[in-house]
């Protein structure tokens, strides 16, 4: 069997997850209306590390991360591993940006999302749309938990498991690449 559990070949592991993947299923909810999840588009940041996604003010994950300011999300790649699915857990505060944080976010979010300069350009929402009473948001996950299956275990013993990892060693891995925004 080859070890894969030295922290830096599993942070090194979800780095090339969080790269790859492109979509997440965020996870909210409120004691009124109970969970929800949906399936988002994100663009990824360090310094620190987090998600953005663009969302509807009028979506209800929207209206729950309003509420609670708290979200979870999977973030999964198929095939992920020779065993098939491979994939990271997270969870943490949520937030709509605002201001000077979405003024520096925007531009290299709508990079992310199209990697040539004049699709992100033509596809980028002005800065109006996203504030105020504009009817789209901008908002940042950063969590505070992350975790990641534990392939070892599944291994060693067939058990489906997971495994805590460390944010800044996650971040480390995810290197230079990234923003800093």
């Amino acid at each position: 069997m080859t070890t894969r559990s030295n922290d830096h070949a599993v942070a090194d592991r979800a780095a090339k997850i969080i790269r790859g993947a492109g979509y997440l299923s965020l996870a909210t909810a409120t004691p009124e209306e109970g969970p929800w999840a949906a399936q988002l588009q994100y663009a990824w940041f360090t310094n620190p590390f987090r998600l953005v996604v663009g969302s509807a003010v009028a979506s209800r994950h929207f209206r729950d991360i309003a509420t609670t300011g708290l979200a979870a999300a999977t973030i999964s790649t198929l095939p992920g591993t020779p065993h098939g699915l491979d994939g990271l857990q997270l969870r943490g505060p949520c937030w709509p940006l605002t201001g000077p944080e979405l003024e520096a976010t925007a531009p290299p979010f709508y990079a992310q999302m199209f990697p040539d300069a004049a699709d992100a350009q033509a596809h980028a929402l002005p800065l109006e749309e996203l504030d105020g009473p504009g009817p789209q948001r901008l908002l940042a996950c950063q969590p505070s938990e992350v975790w990641i299956l534990d392939l070892d275990r599944w291994e060693r013993d067939g058990v489906s498991a997971r495994r805590a990892l460390n944010i800044a060693s996650i971040e480390d891995a995810l290197g230079e690449v990234s923003a800093d925004v």
